[in-house]
């Protein structure tokens, strides 16, 4: 899923278990949009 979909089809059946669950809070951490890596390492870390 390297078309950034992969958070859309994901989400809706999470949060439908934790509210089924009963859980009361769901914390998310993501990097989803901090950007593609370099094309290659600097130098300095070659």
């Amino acid at each position: 899923m390297s078309d950034g979909s992969f958070m859309q089809q994901r989400l809706p059946g999470i949060i439908a278990a934790t509210k089924q669950a009963g859980v009361r809070r769901l914390i998310l951490v993501s990097v989803f949009g901090a950007g593609a890596p370099p094309a290659k390492p600097p130098d300095s870390l070659a």
